[in-house]
């Protein structure tokens, strides 16, 4: 078999960017080999799918590295105060201090009846609920959290 020209790493690094910067449909196959070194063929062998398959793979990806460095260690226990500060930086290294835009928006204008629309409205309820747990353990109501979660 033979081995990837691309790294993991270094091609879902590249996916990500692209769709941060112009989104689902701002984005062509074309752009993408341009951008990762691969040929189209070598992306549809990775991914099936299309784009549609990259762009979940991206959405997956990120959100495990959320889920591990950011809301894993916010649920957690101890120091509330110390919590929201590590959620706070891991949040400003996912969006390189404000310099990256956010992924869920730019995709955000897919295809209305797609996975990935799917996909990312079920991201933001999950966000939505933790936060709230967490501004309720602040000591909010549970409607003030929610209200302040989704804000």
């Amino acid at each position: 078999m033979a081995r990837p020209k691309v790294d993991d790493e270094t091609l879902f690094n590249a996916l990500t960017e692209l769709f941060r910067e112009r989104g689902y449909d701002g984005v062509s196959l074309s752009q993408i080999a341009e951008r990762t070194g691969l040929q189209k063929a070598s992306l549809y062998h990775r991914f099936p799918g299309g784009k549609e398959e990259m762009v979940l793979a991206v959405l997956e990806r990120a959100g495990a590295w959320l889920e591990n460095n950011a809301f894993e260690p916010l649920r957690g226990t101890g120091d509330l105060k110390k919590r929201l500060i590590n959620f706070s930086k891991c949040l400003r290294e996912f969006y390189e201090d404000g310099d990256a835009s956010c992924l869920l928006y730019t995709l955000s204008f897919s295809p209305e009846d797609s996975d990935v629309r799917k996909s990312i409205k079920l991201g933001m309820s999950y966000w939505i609920q933790i936060l709230t747990e967490v501004l309720q353990e602040a000591g909010n109501n549970k409607k003030l959290a929610r209200r302040r979660a989704e804000d």
